[in-house]
């Protein structure tokens, strides 16, 4: 029979606790293993101390899962993880830090009736202490970046699921404002809408921050405004612009080359190089090589 990973947690919770436990016992009472059944107080100790370790490894770990909620995993790349530790030590490790020092100074005053900084914690037992913070901060750093790897290929899944749901939806739009023109525009209304640029001279067009822009050999970058890429793209020659997303329409003599990713889905190298992403959904690639080896994109009506 499998353990439940809950149940998994528990057993280790409890092994870690009990030998951190007696070794801190150990260590306060200066005795070793086989003598440790002179102390009259053995139970309460001994009790004492598993109880300790096991609220500070509690606390580390509860306080480790709050940050990637501060700082959710995007990108695996090397300045995520190291903003990640970073705060990671502060939250979780500051935290179980207080947490060990509190507790210390409740059971040595609860037994001696000594404040803390009166007695040689702070020469000693602290040493100890912030090797055992940042060793337990390291373990779970590991694990979660070991962790991160499937997390990661769950956000890809939902971008790459969201990304495909979202092109068949501006399709859809598409459609619906072909049907609501009645007939093709004029070439005259074309050049209108995109500043009086010439449409061989265009690139591409796209939209970043709710701002339109077109690529031009002419003019380089240049805003436009009035209507948006899902209502421009029924104005242009289907020969010769492409829908790539919602935010990208394509020239045929933007691409500069093409590559098949793993998923058998594409991603373009456009010329001017295009800052944003440029892979196509599994809808966007079927149209895409249909548009790009026939001339024409009359898949896009579905």
């Amino acid at each position: 029979m499998k353990l439940s990973v809950t149940l998994i947690k528990w057993i280790v919770l409890g092994v870690l606790s009990v030998a951190g436990g007696l070794t801190m016992y150990l260590i306060n009472e200066n005795e070793g293993i086989f003598e440790i059944w002179n102390d009259s107080n053995l139970f309460l100790n001994l009790g004492s101390s598993v109880f300790s370790v096991a609220l500070f490894l509690v606390v580390s770990y509860q306080l480790a899962k709050l940050a990637p909620l501060i700082l959710p995993l995007k990108y695996r790349t090397a300045a995520y993880f190291i903003r990640y530790f970073c705060l990671q030590i502060l939250i979780s490790g500051g935290g179980s830090l207080l947490i060990a020092i509190l507790f210390a100074a409740i059971i040595v005053y609860s037994n001696s009736g000594l404040w803390l900084g009166d007695t040689s914690y702070f020469k000693v037992d602290f040493f100890f202490v912030c090797l055992a913070v940042i060793f337990l901060q390291v373990i779970l750093f590991v694990v979660y970046f070991l962790f991160s790897f499937k997390q990661v290929n769950h956000i890809g899944d939902e971008q790459e699921s969201d990304a495909e749901a979202d092109y068949i939806r501006l399709l859809e739009e598409i459609k619906v404002y072909q049907l609501s023109l009645g007939g093709k525009m004029s070439e005259t209304s074309r050049l209108k809408e995109l500043q009086g640029i010439d449409l061989a001279d265009v690139h591409y067009i796209y939209s970043e921050r709710k701002i339109r822009y077109i690529q031009s050999e002419r003019y380089g970058k240049t805003m436009f405004d009035g209507v948006t890429l899902e209502q421009l793209i029924t104005m242009l020659p289907k020969e010769d612009f492409f829908p790539a997303g919602r935010h990208l329409i394509v020239s045929r003599k933007a691409i500069a080359s093409f590559k098949r990713l793993a998923d058998y889905r594409i991603e373009l190298t456009l010329d001017p190089p295009f800052h944003l992403k440029s892979k196509l959904s599994e809808t966007a690639t079927r149209l895409f090589k249909t548009w790009y080896y026939d001339g024409g994109v009359d898949d896009v009506d579905h």
